[in-house]
């Protein structure tokens, strides 16, 4: 009988091209049996296989903003001004997955007037409405990172950093993906840790780089990276997942320094890693 399968054993790209179906039919086999025998592999599949989409709360603000009786008219014009044939409920389209919702009639002529005016004017509405879209969704995603980081982080263990392969050509792999110089010099200075390896993971279809270390209180902590369009912001100790977390903006970049160490230790580690890194 085979036994019980270590989650360690599994890496996140193993996983990754599992959900992708990349794997053959016998590693299929080997992780869907793990899978079934430890709940925090299941986790971090689903952490993988998951991600928080912002659009919905961002589309809401708008409508509540919707000016209803100038985008009646303005639809009324895009028609010749037969206003009998604005839309009403009996023939509005539902354009979102569950939980379903019928958009108004508010929201249509919304969408149609910007899209006369795109064709027609310039498509000086389009602009405004979608870069309010645009900045509530950068809003979510920063916000919404942090979370997603904490959850993964926290099913860290000692265990977990044993098995890190620190690969030097991984550094490489994150500049790239990141658009930034990282490399093991840059994290020399860091008091209290050890680097154990890097891991490239995805969060809203951008590039998510981790750096892992082990403190001197054998703890894992983490350094994540993350592009960002949102001005500089300063640093914010906050907690997630039962782990103290630093975060802070800089130069196009959000960061988070995590770990379940003291809130002075993370408070010196952040200290370096931004002097090093932004």
């Amino acid at each position: 009988m085979i036994g019980p399968i270590d989650s360690n054993d599994i890496s996140d790209s193993r996983l990754v091209a599992y959900i992708d179906g990349e794997l053959s039919a016998e590693d299929r086999g080997v992780v869907a049996r793990a899978l079934e025998q430890n709940p925090q592999l299941r986790e971090r599949l689903e952490f993988l296989n998951a991600g928080s989409r912002p659009f919905t709360a961002a589309f809401d603000l708008l409508l509540e903003a919707a000016p209803e009786d100038r985008l009646r008219k303005m639809y009324a014009g895009l028609l010749g001004g037969d206003v009998a044939r604005v839309p009403t409920l009996d023939n509005v389209v539902t354009l979102r997955p569950a939980p379903r919702r019928v958009w108004s009639p508010v929201w249509q002529m919304a969408a149609a007037a910007v899209v006369g005016l795109v064709v027609f004017g310039g498509g000086i509405i389009a602009g405004v409405l979608l870069g309010q879209q645009e900045r509530e969704s950068e809003v979510a995603v920063q916000q919404g990172w942090t979370d997603a980081v904490a959850q993964y982080v926290s099913l860290f263990s000692e265990q977990t950093l044993a098995g890190m392969a620190a690969d030097p050509a991984s550094w490489q792999r994150i500049s790239t993906a990141l658009g930034m110089t990282l490399s093991s010099d840059k994290f020399a200075a860091i008091p209290s840790l050890q680097f154990r390896g890097t891991q490239l993971l995805q969060y809203e279809g951008r590039p998510l780089a981790q750096i892992a270390f082990q403190s001197e209180t054998g703890k894992p902590v983490a350094i994540c990276i993350i592009r960002t369009t949102r001005p500089a912001e300063a640093f914010s100790l906050t907690r997630r997942q039962g782990l103290n977390v630093v975060h802070w903006i800089a130069n196009g970049y959000g960061y988070i320094v995590i770990g379940d160490v003291p809130q002075d230790m993370l408070t010196r580690i952040s200290e370096a890693a931004r002097a090093q890194l932004s």
